[in-house]
């Protein structure tokens, strides 16, 4: 009987998988590969939608993620924000399927060479950008920060986020920081 209960727990993880990784902590200067889990694509989605509902900003937008972001991950993190949302300049164009809302993956030798330099963003200069500078996240809970364009000079914001099992991720807490030299690497 435990053998079968043990053999049950095993497939079930195997098969499902943990819902984030243990911890993870994602910047330009210190990218991760593990920024391209599905999991944090739809962190990386809350939090930037959760600035935006904080603090009304221009539309349309670019997104730029911290380096590492494959192509599919922008992808499907412009689809979960919705068509005011842009992937910028320099990021190749990767096909969602609507459905799923799941980039569609392209030829493995491609996603191979760019792993090995990854594209860089170029925003355009036309549209504002929303950047996600770091990434930190702790099993089911996290922060986020998001150099975010307002209309009286561009801010950084601390998205705090909880996982619910089941129903995703959600916001705690927004703090826009006032004071703080956006470009002073904090």
């Amino acid at each position: 009987m435990i053998r079968v209960l043990l053999l049950a727990t095993i497939t079930v993880f195997s098969a499902v998988g943990c819902a984030t990784p243990r911890w993870i902590y994602a910047s330009d200067d210190q990218p991760q590969a593990a920024i391209n889990d599905r999991h944090l694509s739809r962190a990386m989605a809350v939090a930037v939608q959760a600035v935006r509902d904080d603090q009304a900003g221009p539309a349309p937008y670019a997104v730029v993620l911290p380096r590492g972001a494959s192509p599919e991950t922008y992808a499907e993190v412009v689809h979960q924000l919705g068509e005011d949302a842009r992937v910028p300049t320099g990021i190749p164009e990767v096909e969602v399927d609507t459905d799923s809302g799941r980039a569609v993956l392209r030829d493995e030798a491609v996603r191979a060479a760019e792993a090995a330099a990854w594209p860089v963003p170029t925003p355009s200069g036309t549209l504002p950008v929303y950047k996600l500078r770091a990434v930190r996240l702790s099993g089911h809970s996290g922060a986020m920060d998001i150099l975010c364009p307002l209309s009286n000079g561009p801010r950084l914001a601390t998205v705090n986020l909880k996982l619910d099992t089941g129903h995703g991720w959600h916001v705690t807490s927004v703090r826009v920081w006032r004071g703080l030299d956006p470009d002073s690497g904090l």
